[in-house]
């Protein structure tokens, strides 16, 4: 409509103790005299992606990424990405995002399980060989 708006990026953290954290956008329609809440949106955070506001242009909120690649760390998401956000119908819709393929957070969490399943499997063993030599000395 020609009028400048408002988008905000803010991020929750550590509910209920915790380290997590979310980032959602919050956008502010120009109404005048005064600004109207449109919508808010999550938009990444731990095990998702972290985001940070590029530009807002053309109608378009647009969002440097950080996406987690197959061997990331929780930690650490290294691929570098972009991604825009537009208000349609009174909601936040994705679209054009660009980078390096993300992987979803159950894919990422079993490609962790696989690579502490060995050091799991040795901890069982010796676990499991501690009981016998226990059990043999003592008869």
């Amino acid at each position: 409509d020609g009028c400048d708006d408002i988008a905000v990026l803010y991020t929750i953290e550590g509910f209920c103790c915790g380290n997590n954290y979310s980032f959602y956008v919050a956008v502010f329609l120009n109404k005048g005299h005064k600004y109207e809440f449109a919508t808010s949106e999550k938009i990444g955070g731990g095990g998702e992606r972290i985001v940070a506001l590029n530009a807002i242009r053309d109608g378009r909120i647009i969002l440097d990424t950080k996406e987690y690649l197959p061997d990331d760390p929780m930690c650490c998401p290294s691929g570098k990405g972009k991604t825009t956000y537009s208000l349609k119908d009174g909601k936040l819709v994705e679209s054009d995002c660009i980078g390096e393929k993300p992987i979803s957070p159950i894919e990422r969490f079993q490609r962790q399980l696989e690579r502490i399943q060995p050091l799991v499997d040795e901890l069982l063993n010796e676990k499991e060989r501690q009981k016998r030599t226990g059990a043999t000395q003592s008869k």
